[in-house]
């Protein structure tokens, strides 16, 4: 309800005709759709859960994260280009070197083969600009704006890399790539879920081992939503 308008707001000032771009895109019938799937769930959760499900959803999760710090993810308005650049790996320079070419087409007439990467850009580009406004800062912030950024990086290889991976001199590169997921990607994420996530699933499984119904559950200090749904039981989070 805010990314996808400012995505489009963006991809006008890069040059997209604004008549053609409503035609095209259909956006109220996209925001349309979006309810009849979302809206039945919210409502749903909203019926069994109420006020306390509102508060916390819209009013803490959404207003409050973007109007000040919550849970000390405090950082500078340079942290999510960081986060572009580190997140993007090993493909960053082609993401970068694709932007800026973007944006120095943009005084050439869009047409039907700039349109995607300049879709792409006013894509990615809405999402630094919203969460780097954001109060609350924390990495997987950035995930929506992923996709964006693996379009950007294909077209760069389309363009210009793609022809050097079956160069002999350069023998086997793209197996070099695509082994970079199982053998880079998979280990450094399952370091970080040992990190952060399996010491809350080793908490939940000892409260729902030790604690009696009647027992309230509470983390003082710590506030890990996650902990709601690997106890299955509601938490009350305390400073």
């Amino acid at each position: 309800m805010v990314l996808f308008p400012l995505s489009l707001a963006l991809f006008w000032l890069l040059g997209a005709e604004a008549e053609r771009l409503l035609r095209r895109l259909r956006p109220c019938l996209g925001l349309a759709l979006t309810l009849v799937v979302s809206a039945p769930w919210f409502a749903l959760a909203l019926l069994r859960e109420g006020k306390p499900y509102w508060d916390s959803f819209f009013g803490y999760h959404n207003l409050q994260r973007f109007s000040r710090v919550v849970n000390n993810h405090h950082q500078g308005p340079w942290y999510f280009f960081i986060v572009l650049v580190l997140a993007s790996l090993p493909f960053t320079p082609l993401l970068l070197l694709s932007l800026r070419r973007v944006l120095l087409e943009v005084t050439t007439p869009l047409a039907v083969p700039l349109s995607l990467g300049r879709f792409a850009a006013a894509w990615l580009l809405a999402v630094l600009l919203f969460f780097s406004l954001s109060a609350t800062k924390l990495p997987s912030y950035w995930l929506v704006a992923k996709p964006a950024a693996a379009l950007l990086v294909a077209l760069a290889l389309s363009s210009q890399w793609l022809p050097l991976i079956n160069n002999p001199t350069l023998p086997g590169l793209a197996a070099a790539l695509l082994l970079l997921v199982p053998l880079v990607f998979l280990p450094v994420w399952q370091i970080g879920d040992q990190l952060r996530g399996a010491p809350i699933r080793q908490l939940a499984a000892v409260v729902r081992a030790e604690r009696s119904a009647s027992e309230p559950l509470a983390m003082v200090g710590l506030i890990k939503p996650s902990m709601h749904f690997h106890s299955q039981s509601t938490v009350l989070f305390e400073g």
